[in-house]
């Protein structure tokens, strides 16, 4: 094994398909190569240290941390997904840390990935607050591999307790096809999405944990600002720094992508108030809420 990662050794990390934790960058992309890869990692003798570079597109896979439900609860929220075949693996000293890939469920960006896992975590609370969303800018490790010297857990699957055979790293494998997949790139021009004020009342926005008056807020336009800033406009008058209706300003709400956070602004520009400086009280985001802005953008 060791003569094999050093023959696929690369310096430019941008070409590599999958990195040591231990130090080392490795592209592994010729069905020949992985097919030769995969005999030498299921009949290694030594430690492992690989994970598998996030390359697009991807199956589609989630890593969960600390997630409280049993092996068949996620069992059954991964069938209710209703996007084809999926296997697990659990962390062989944590059993609550769980791996899930999707085989035939191809995602295109990182946003794909986290609109996806959003639906995910309605199904289930423990599900939702244990999803590591990272990893659709790195990469996951891959199932038998440790994650340093003398740290010995690793992943392996929930249904099997004999050595790891080359059908269970292509199973494992997030690498849809590593051939043409390279690495996410976001495109310098973001493109703006409109919400009209004509939507139903579920493409609606609670945002009342700032203000009672903001439970059912209908954007009139949604302004992708830059990768993790997002702006709602409306048309509402109401403002919570006057807790009154302007005569004509309105008001918008910031949301911050990356925190799953929201706060309120006014675009009343008037001297005698406090308006143009002021900024709300800032709230998580509801999954729901989060989930239909993710969708709107993409």
């Amino acid at each position: 094994m060791n003569a094999f990662l050093l023959s696929h050794a690369v310096t430019d990390s941008t070409h590599a398909t999958h990195l040591s934790l231990v130090g080392g960058k490795y592209n592994i992309r010729t069905p020949d190569d992985v097919t030769l890869f995969f005999a030498l990692y299921a009949s290694c003798a030594h430690d492992l240290f690989l994970i598998e570079r996030v390359l697009y597109p991807s199956r589609f896979f989630v890593d969960l941390d600390s997630c409280n439900v049993t092996n068949a609860t996620l069992q059954t929220i991964c069938n209710s997904l209703n996007i084809g075949a999926f296997e697990i693996y659990v962390n062989s000293e944590n059993a609550r840390n769980f791996h899930v890939i999707f085989r035939e469920y191809i995602i295109e960006t990182p946003i794909q990935a986290k609109l996806k896992c959003a639906e995910m975590g309605l199904f289930n609370v423990n599900v939702r607050q244990s999803i590591d969303t990272s990893v659709y800018h790195t990469g996951l490790r891959m199932v038998g591999s440790k994650k340093g010297y003398g740290k010995s857990p690793i992943y392996v699957p929930i249904d099997k307790h004999s050595m790891l055979c080359m059908r269970d790293l292509y199973s494992a494998s997030i690498h849809h096809d590593p051939m043409k997949a390279t690495l996410f790139k976001p495109q310098r021009t973001l493109k703006t999405a409109r919400v009209h004020t004509n939507c139903q009342t579920n493409e609606a926005f609670d945002f009342s944990l700032i203000n009672t008056q903001y439970s059912h807020i209908v954007p009139s336009k949604i302004i992708l600002l830059n990768e993790n800033v997002v702006i709602l406009n409306t048309n509402i008058r109401w403002c919570s720094n006057i807790n009154d209706h302007h005569k004509s300003n309105t008001i918008s709400f910031v949301i911050n992508r990356r925190k799953k956070e929201c706060h309120q602004i006014c675009h009343c520009r008037c001297s005698h108030r406090t308006c143009s400086t002021f900024r709300s009280k800032i709230i998580k985001i509801k999954v729901i809420d989060f989930y239909k802005i993710e969708k709107s953008i993409v």
